[in-house]
């Protein structure tokens, strides 16, 4: 027998199995349940992308939301979302007294390894020494420090490195800028727990000497101001002027931590430069022009 002819048997013979195969009953059930998942299974992941539209729509609008403990307080979503208040000489620290700024933050994420997030920023780009102030959240192996930036017109700053903090992601937490004497930089911090009790620490201070006082014009800015990491929420927050701080500040800092909607009850109304709970009226004599990110007028087409 040629090899031609028994190649033909041999698929002949194969033909015969497969005809025989798809003859069985379990032949056509398998055939069967391939066409069934072939249908069911895009069926049911098209069911469920309404369900994860609306898990990731619910968590947007928790971070949106009203907020217990901050009603008021404003959303920061994305690169360039800021709270703007409006260039002035307020802004700036005194020369005869001394000078307090606080602010409190919610961040969705805390930055990660070799990152750092801009939380406020007072710095006048006009010009070439860039004098001003501002307050940063920087992590390096692992720890997280506070960092400011505090320049005068006559002098160049570098970014000043304060004790570590561990904060959790989503709760508030309270930083406290103080400038006293004319030469004592400190930061104190407020970190509140799950449970909504807070903790106040001193990060640690500088002796700046005779470098000089921020100056400049330009607007405070609190958000994504230079880095795009900030998503999360703005509270309260003021500038305060007061003669001998260095001896309350512990009481004031104190009062911010058990009534922070309220005034510490050391301040008079002319110790108020700016006073903001919603992030978008300033509450002080000043009246300064504030301006949250949902105001901003859309740019003209």
């Amino acid at each position: 027998m040629s090899s031609h002819s028994q190649h033909i048997r041999s698929r002949s013979a194969a033909a015969s199995r497969s005809s025989k195969w798809r003859d069985t009953p379990i032949f056509w059930w398998l055939l069967a349940g391939l066409f069934a998942a072939a249908f069911v299974i895009p069926f049911l992941f098209a069911a469920k992308i309404p369900q994860l539209l609306a898990s990731k729509a619910s968590e947007i609008a928790s971070e949106e939301g009203a907020d217990s403990l901050f009603p008021d307080s404003v959303f920061i979503g994305g690169a360039d979302a800021l709270i703007t208040v409006r260039e002035s000489a307020v802004l700036n620290p005194p020369v005869d007294k001394d000078f307090l700024l606080v602010a409190w933050f919610k961040l969705r994420n805390l930055p990660a390894n070799g990152d750092d997030v801009r939380l406020l920023s007072h710095i006048d780009d006009s010009q070439k020494q860039r004098p001003g102030y501002a307050i940063a959240l920087a992590r390096h192996k692992n720890e997280m420090r506070p960092i400011v930036y505090w320049n005068a017109v006559n002098q160049r700053a570098k970014w000043k490195i304060f004790d570590s903090v561990k904060l959790n992601p989503k709760s508030w937490f309270m930083i406290a800028l103080s400038f006293y004497r004319q030469r004592y930089l400190g930061v104190h911090i407020i970190e509140l727990s799950s449970d909504g009790k807070g903790e106040q620490r001193l990060l640690g201070g500088y002796d700046v000497g005779e470098a000089g006082l921020p100056g400049g014009s330009a607007s405070l800015l609190l958000g994504s101001h230079g880095t795009k990491s900030f998503r999360g929420k703005v509270g309260p927050f003021g500038i305060f002027n007061i003669r001998d701080l260095g001896a309350d500040l512990n009481e004031i800092i104190k009062e911010f931590r058990t009534q922070p909607l309220k005034l510490p009850s050391r301040f008079a109304d002319a110790n108020v430069m700016l006073w903001s709970v919603d992030g978008r009226t300033d509450q002080s004599k000043n009246s300064l022009k504030i301006t949250a990110p949902s105001e901003k007028k859309r740019p003209k087409k």
